[in-house]
């Protein structure tokens, strides 16, 4: 075991480059099968499109679906901010809202890493930064609540904003829970004040959910 353990030390150098091959081939295998899976079908994988060397952020979304559901039970949706940059999506319980901004956040993940969307067409700029207010738990052994944990998050996204050069870009996804963990009327102050802050700038697209009044 020692022998095989020094040998191993010796080559590890042109070891890990054959890994990295190899893992490529895998990854490239995966999608090539994922596409071919859902080729003809209803809801259908794309090669993302990518805009380069744009003056603003950049999002066009045709037909797409969330992947990590099956697609026999999607809605696709589309999504057109080329020019329009920062929306409000409202609507009922249960009628889409959160898995429409989770199928944006997870497609724009896809298509920077491996290529692909589970969509008809997916056009983009590269974002620097992707970021999410959604699902935010308290931290009991933090001790931090639920509003506390929800306050640091937010703030988060604002020092992530402003410290992202003009010329890079960010999408921002913010649930309806920005106000949670405290009164209605402070909870929806401090999501009014949050998607005010981040909707100032003209490097982002920022979507955001409301349910209330």
């Amino acid at each position: 075991t020692l022998v095989t353990y020094n040998r191993l030390r010796e080559h590890k150098t042109q070891l890990a480059s054959i890994h990295y091959a190899v893992a490529q081939i895998d990854a490239f295998v995966g999608i090539a099968q994922l596409m071919d899976q859902h080729s003809g079908t209803l809801h259908p994988y794309c090669f993302a499109s990518f805009v380069r060397d744009a003056a603003a952020p950049y999002l066009e979304v045709v037909d797409g679906w969330h992947p990590l559901l099956p697609a026999t039970n999607v809605v696709a949706n589309s999504l057109d901010a080329a020019t329009q940059h920062h929306f409000v999506l409202t609507g009922p319980n249960r009628s889409g809202k959160s898995s429409f901004m989770r199928m944006l956040g997870l497609n724009a993940v896809l298509a920077q890493t491996f290529g692909i969307a589970a969509a008809r067409a997916f056009t983009l700029t590269p974002f620097d930064k992707i970021m999410t207010f959604m699902t935010i738990a308290d931290d009991m052994v933090q001790g931090q609540s639920s509003f506390v944990a929800r306050m640091m998050r937010a703030d988060a996204c604002i020092q992530a904003q402003q410290t992202l050069p003009a010329d890079h870009f960010a999408l921002i996804l913010l649930d309806d829970s920005v106000g949670q963990g405290t009164t209605v009327e402070k909870g929806e102050q401090v999501a009014y004040e949050l998607a005010q802050v981040l909707g100032s700038y003209d490097n982002n697209i920022v979507l955001c959910i409301v349910t209330g009044k």
